[in-house]
């Protein structure tokens, strides 16, 4: 799935975070639930040098790339999160800090 969108927008995608033990993923606070916690390399944390965020979360919408989830992790200072699964739910949300937690909503997408 990363193929196709860095040769849609033509710049290097930086990964951020891939895998993650549960101890690493404990220890940075993620969700017990996280798919960055599969072995199959479920979960991307990534960002595309010169796009926006919302830019690239729309590309992988239109481009009908397989997802399961894409969340705009904290706006355009953040990041994106792209997963997939054997079910592919394709939620598209966002993630804002707010208390001391993180609360997730849904990321309406431009047509």
């Amino acid at each position: 799935m990363l193929e196709p969108l860095r040769l849609f927008h033509g710049n290097p995608i930086t990964i951020l975070s891939g895998y993650r033990s549960p101890e690493v993923n404990e220890a940075i606070g993620g969700s017990s639930a996280s798919q960055h916690m599969c072995l199959d390399g479920a979960a991307t944390d990534l960002i595309i040098a010169r796009y926006p965020n919302l830019d690239t979360i729309n590309a992988i919408f239109r481009l009908g790339l397989p997802f399961d989830q894409l969340i705009l992790e904290f706006g355009e200072r953040g990041w994106v999160h792209v997963s997939h699964g054997p079910r592919n739910r394709r939620e598209v949300l966002s993630a804002t800090r707010s208390g001391g937690g993180v609360v997730y909503g849904p990321l309406r997408i431009e047509p």
